[in-house]
């Protein structure tokens, strides 16, 4: 059974939290992390890319890493370093092959909140068995959402998305919750971004500081958005548009603007 089939026959939450990996922004002078986030892995043309979030993973002096989820030693948990990510401010549309093709995605000077960057050689990314009571994430692999798994969203459908909240070190362990989203509705769709509203208002940043760059997924298992923000004292979840970063992405990748990352 190929990973596309077995997506197929799994559960929507077993979707949501096997395809979020946390991503970890780490200070080498002192070996710990001082930013944490989400991601996750995408198959598109051909090709594995990770994609997230600018605000967390944007930081010249800093490192990301992927959590692993591999067995720990005396010398620490095994994570995995990811780099070369794509900036969209960077890129001046004056630059551009196609002035017409690119005019309503970029503005010059604006920042886009997404990022990815090229997945190369082993992957080595699993997923711990998770019980959240009323329904259970069976350990394996983390998965790989297809480009073709994709959908605009529909106010007939609930969302959900997968993160990690509240992360606090226990002398040299590092904790955090597991923070699984559900029944989330679609609002409406602003520029590049897409609204959704929350079940319950959201008094603390806290309880989805972490989620930053996870996948907003429909009810049917369809990739919509990533989480870029959320509003507190109110229900908005805000997503970028899986749509515009599958268009950056391509622009990305036909003017090497990825590959010179690498």
């Amino acid at each position: 059974m190929d990973q596309l089939e077995e997506i197929n026959e799994l559960s929507l939450g077993d979707i949501v939290v096997r395809s979020s990996v946390q991503l970890f922004v780490v200070d080498k002078d002192v070996l710990k992390p001082i930013a944490f986030g989400t991601g996750f892995m995408l198959h598109h043309r051909e090709r594995l890319f990770f994609v997230s979030v600018r605000h967390v993973t944007d930081y010249d002096q800093y490192h990301t890493y992927l959590e692993t989820n591999r067995q720990g030693t005396e010398e620490g948990t095994p994570i995995r370093p990811q780099g070369g990510f794509c900036y969209f401010d960077l890129y001046k549309v004056a630059d551009a092959k196609d002035i017409k093709e690119f005019e309503d995605l970029f503005k010059e000077g604006e920042m886009l909140d997404i990022t990815f960057s090229e997945m190369k050689g082993e992957i080595g990314l699993l997923q711990p068995e998770i019980d959240f009571g009323s329904f259970k994430v069976n350990g394996g692999t983390k998965i790989v959402i297809d480009s073709s798994s994709i959908a605009e969203p529909d106010k007939n459908k609930y969302y959900a998305l997968f993160g990690k909240i509240k992360h606090d070190y226990h002398g040299k362990m590092l904790h955090a919750v597991n923070a699984f989203k559900g029944d989330l509705k679609f609002h409406r769709t602003k520029n590049n971004f897409h609204m959704f509203l929350a079940p319950n208002i959201i008094i603390n940043k806290d309880e989805y500081q972490g989620c930053s760059g996870a996948p907003i997924f429909d009810s049917d298992g369809y990739l919509t958005a990533v989480v870029c923000q959320i509003v507190t004292n109110t229900k908005i979840v805000m997503g970028f548009s899986i749509q515009e970063c599958i268009s950056l992405l391509n622009i990305a990748i036909d003017t090497n603007l990825i590959d010179e990352k690498n």
